[in-house]
């Protein structure tokens, strides 16, 4: 699907076209709140067509106002993205900047978006003109939308089969059809809603599914850091067996399901908890030194050998080392670190993050991973927020 079949499906009248090109410092200076922002359109955006001017005087349906809103016009925009825009953003902005409800076409290589959204009066600056409720946001592609789907919704899109007794009703006429589309995407079937209330019913569906999706992707993140933690022991069994093999000339036991790996001489470890008993804290590095076959241990903790008993709790305490997490290295330092920096763990992509790694090497460090991985966790910022009752302890003229 193209972008003309799209305007051809809206039946506008020859009176409605501008077809005229908009400038982008526009979008800069008037929809452009933070620096971060101004970036995302002069970057993401490659240029913004006008397409057409909805209005009584080029469509013939009436202008709608009430104390809440005023709709003179729905303009029609196109936006043509860059491969790494971010589109959801600029499609907000580019509502915030329009004071007028806008029916928003971005195109991002072989995707098409349909964006809407209601408009009303700033409650707080008169005159200022702010979005009422969310965007409704439809995502269109040849491979992902059935034919019979996509067929019916542009169809369904004309202007002469939308409801005309005013500018809102007919912008509420088109809101509705890009809902009934959303609903097919999931349904299968494309069908309008025939009254208000179906429409309301739907569109109150719609919201539950989104937060369910939301819900969903949470668990399958919690999911992906269960699957992180099981593959890095995988892959601290694959580096012993490699080890010891090439160094030692030793032979590792396979792992049976549920049981923990057997540690050899020279294996590297870490503590995983603070024991007083044998005064190891957690996070602290050894090489073993020795592994008895009744599962006692002798391990080398900074300089300082310890004794670990088999029949004690401490043993459970020790893990295998060669791969650990970035968290379990602050403070601690090596003199070659390899870093892993991927796309497939960008849920825990962090700037911060790949600081800390980085600067535990002290004579070299080697990244793995792909360019899209390590340029995103070089950017990514989050600033987690604490809530605690220090301002409650200090006293008031330091709080």
């Amino acid at each position: 699907m193209i972008l003309q079949d799209l305007i051809a499906a809206l039946e506008l009248p020859a009176s409605s076209r501008v077809d005229q090109r908009i400038p982008k410092k526009l979008l800069v200076e008037n929809g452009a709140p933070t620096a971060a922002d101004k970036r995302n359109i002069n970057e993401g955006i490659e240029e913004i067509q006008w397409v057409a001017s909805l209005k009584s005087s080029t469509i013939g349906v009436p202008e709608y106002r009430d104390e809440a809103r005023e709709y003179l016009e729905i303009t029609v925009l196109h936006i043509a993205l860059r491969p790494d825009a971010k589109a959801a953003r600029i499609a907000e902005l580019t509502h915030r900047a329009i004071p007028y409800p806008l029916i928003l076409l971005l195109t991002a290589q072989d995707r098409l978006i349909l964006s809407m959204a209601h408009i009303r009066w700033a409650q707080n600056e008169a005159g200022k003109v702010v979005l009422d409720g969310e965007l409704v946001v439809l995502a269109l592609a040849c491979d992902s939308t059935l034919p019979e789907v996509l067929s019916a919704f542009l169809k369904a899109l004309s202007i002469t089969r939308q409801p005309r007794a005013n500018l809102k009703v007919l912008y509420q006429g088109w809101l509705d059809t890009l809902t009934a589309c959303l609903a097919a995407q999931i349904t299968g079937a494309f069908a309008q809603s025939e009254t208000e209330v179906q429409a309301s019913v739907r569109r109150a569906a719609l919201q539950d599914c989104r937060r369910l999706e939301a819900e969903a992707e949470r668990l399958r993140n919690v999911a992906a850091k269960e699957k992180q933690l099981a593959r890095r022991v995988e892959m601290n069994i694959e580096l012993q067996r490699l080890l010891q093999r090439k160094l030692k000339g030793v032979s590792v036991a396979d792992v049976e399901p549920g049981r923990r790996p057997r540690l050899y001489a020279g294996d590297k470890v870490i503590q995983t908890k603070n024991d007083y008993d044998l005064d190891v804290m957690n996070g602290a590095m050894g090489i073993v030194l020795g592994a008895g076959d009744d599962g006692s241990l002798a391990i080398d903790f900074d300089g300082r050998p310890v004794k670990i008993d088999a029949a004690t709790e401490a043993v459970n305490n020790v893990q295998l080392a060669y791969a650990t997490s970035i968290h379990k290295q602050q403070g601690s330092e090596f003199p070659c670190a390899i870093v892993i920096a991927h796309k497939s763990h960008s849920f825990m992509h962090h700037r911060n993050l790949l600081y800390t790694a980085v600067t535990r090497a002290k004579e070299s460090v080697i990244i793995l991973g792909d360019r899209w991985g390590i340029a995103n966790c070089a950017t990514k910022r989050q600033v987690d927020r604490r809530n605690t009752f220090l301002s409650f302890l200090l006293p008031e003229d330091r709080a």
